[in-house]
């Protein structure tokens, strides 16, 4: 069972997801905006990434999906 510690961990900031994907902010807002990159918007400003989720989006783009 995931608690909530393990659940809010797998979450990133944009700097931190920028830095995993070793991309530039405005790519990473690009992506974002383009629906490449999933994400969870907390209230009316911050944004999330789940660690989980960008894992498995770069996994599928190895596999040449998109």
């Amino acid at each position: 069972m995931t608690t909530k510690q393990e659940y809010s961990s797998d979450l990133l900031t944009e700097k931190e997801a920028g830095q995993f994907l070793r991309l530039c902010p405005r790519a990473l807002i690009n992506w974002r905006n383009r629906g490449i990159v999933p994400y969870i918007r907390l209230g009316t400003r911050a944004i999330r990434y789940r660690k989980s989720w960008l894992v498995a989006m770069l996994e599928k783009m190895e596999k040449g999906g998109n």
